[in-house]
């Protein structure tokens, strides 16, 4: 599994391949990483070309926050970040 899209998800799957096959289930959040170091390797592969920020994040207005919302259900964008102007 690699995200799940509420916290009321579920899923299901066949047993036997799991008993048969070893295999296990186990949750993890950014990859048990410790995010301090987490930050370094995407930052590293940001910079060496590998991590296409731009291509999962979306910037839009605070006037646009409802647009902001709607983006990632509709597959849009990943990651909306919303801009608030100085008042």
């Amino acid at each position: 599994m690699v995200s799940l899209h509420s916290a009321e998800a579920r899923g299901s799957f066949q047993l036997v391949s799991f008993i048969g096959q070893g295999k296990t289930i186990r949750g993890i959040c950014e990859g048990d990483r410790v995010p301090g170091e987490f930050i370094a390797v995407l930052i590293e592969h940001f910079m060496a070309g590998r991590f296409p920020v731009d291509r999962l994040v979306n910037f839009c207005d605070f006037e646009d926050l409802d647009r902001a919302l709607r983006d990632p259900a509709s597959a849009n964008v990943m990651k909306p970040i919303v801009r608030i102007s100085k008042i």
